[in-house]
């Protein structure tokens, strides 16, 4: 297993959006027409036609992601915003080989026996992305440094 940091991220949630089909794609529309490169996505469930939706953004694109979110704040197509400065992305590549469901939870048991909270989760063939509170990150880094396991660290462009 091998993994990569990112602590130059942002999440950007935007709260009691609409649900209906077509928002998603508008808001990734609208992040695209300024160049603000998507890392990852989260949609937590609807309560009476409206829920949340979360996008990992590089903090470099924090400004163009935050004018989104007053557009959209201003078109009454959600009720507010936040904007959270105290994550980071880590990115794990499993080999398909192993068992990957059992690496996961390993991945997840230590992260939570270090009180690293998870606010992202993304798995696709072999590659788990996971948006974490940057509080206790460190000693969750050297629990995995423990077991062998170095990241690389970085930013992605």
């Amino acid at each position: 297993m091998e993994f990569n940091l990112n602590r130059e991220v942002v999440r950007v949630v935007l709260r009691s959006i609409r649900d209906k089909p077509g928002v998603a794609g508008q808001l990734c529309s609208a992040f695209a027409e300024r160049g603000i490169e998507i890392l990852g996505i989260s949609y937590d469930t609807s309560t009476k036609g409206r829920g949340d939706i979360g996008f990992a953004v590089l903090k470099s694109q924090k400004d163009l992601a935050g004018d989104v979110c007053e557009e959209e704040l201003a078109g009454s197509a959600c009720e507010f915003y936040s904007i959270h400065e105290d994550v980071a992305m880590l990115v794990f590549t499993i080999n398909p080989s192993s068992r990957v469901s059992a690496v996961i939870s390993e991945i997840f048991d230590l992260l939570a026996q270090c009180g690293v909270n998870i606010d992202m989760i993304s798995y696709a063939r072999g590659v788990l992305s996971l948006m974490v509170k940057v509080y206790r990150l460190d000693d969750a880094l050297e629990a995995f440094r423990d077991m062998g396991v170095v990241p690389e660290i970085g930013v992605w462009q």
